[in-house]
């Protein structure tokens, strides 16, 4: 019985970790010049740390990321390109962002009946994972921002 278990669990995650794609570099990103004197910078770069589902299309024209040092700050939205449940992107999220490589801890969730929140911390991070219906579309937005009292 352990060995047909072990089993259907390695099949689960080889078929779950298919439909599952870090985000990407984008070479081609957008850089906004930066106030003269500063040394930080805006782009529109995903973080590479965060699992986003398939079918999923990035926004770039609603995406800052922002990077001062060691310090940065995100909010990136993403666009279903088919119909996907809220639920099923939030069981994504509790399943893969505790998990190598991305080992976010989950520390708080709300829910209402059209969106849901999922905080994670890591280091001295927070990502909140927010997944709303819109006008018939799915959205998710990640927002990376410095832990509070940091």
């Amino acid at each position: 019985m352990r060995k047909y278990l072990a089993f259907i669990v390695i099949i689960s995650v080889v078929i779950l970790s298919a439909n599952c794609r870090m985000f990407e570099k984008i070479s081609d990103k957008l850089t906004i010049a930066p106030p003269e004197g500063s040394d930080f910078s805006f782009s529109t770069i995903q973080p590479e740390d965060i699992p986003v589902p398939d079918n999923f299309v990035h926004q770039p024209s609603d995406s800052i990321y922002f990077i001062d040092g060691n310090i940065r700050t995100a909010s990136v939205k993403y666009i279903a390109s088919e119909f996907v449940t809220t639920d099923s992107v939030i069981s994504f999220y509790e399943k893969y962002m505790p998990v190598s490589p991305y080992r976010w801890k989950k520390v708080a969730e709300t829910s209402s009946t059209s969106k849901k929140i999922r905080v994670f911390i890591k280091g001295q991070e927070t990502c909140e994972v927010i997944v709303e219906r819109v006008k018939g579309q799915l959205e998710l937005i990640l927002k990376i921002s410095p832990q509070q009292g940091q």
